[in-house]
């Protein structure tokens, strides 16, 4: 498998659509794939559960985004006059500027998260026979 596939967290390997769908993410020499846990091919057949990362300079076409993603999200709209949004358009190689000092100060500041919090799967056989999850141990699928 591809080394810029990160699976040493994931509870079960990765199915063959799933490999498939890491690999043409892998757009560049600096992208990588990490996949979580709780890593699933949903009912829309969109890939979930997955830490994507590029390069600074990977266009937006490229960028593996499903029609969920945004569940939940806030999207916010400022009030700014179509002058002021054409002299931000007009710019766009100083907006990178802008973004990429915005990124590498979140970078610099970032405490990474972890997957140490998430539990082992855990289930045992009950006396008539069913197959039951212990306690919050099991993926929510």
């Amino acid at each position: 498998m591809d080394p810029r596939i990160d699976n040493r967290f994931s509870m079960y390997p990765l199915s063959a659509d799933e490999v498939v769908t890491c690999q043409s993410m892998l757009q560049d020499e600096h992208s990588k794939v990490t996949t979580m846990p709780t890593h699933h091919v949903n009912y829309l057949g969109d890939m979930m559960g997955f830490r994507f990362e590029c390069g600074p300079f990977l266009t937006a076409n490229n960028m593996p985004i499903v029609r969920t993603m945004f569940h939940g999200h806030t999207v916010v709209e400022c009030q700014a006059s179509e002058e002021t949004i054409m002299k931000i358009m007009s710019c766009p190689e100083e907006n990178r500027r802008i973004m990429l000092k915005f990124l590498q100060r979140v970078d610099a500041e970032c405490v990474p998260a972890t997957l140490d919090c998430v539990p082992e799967n855990s289930s045992s056989m009950t006396l008539g026979g069913v197959l039951e999850a212990q306690g919050l141990l099991s993926v929510d699928r």
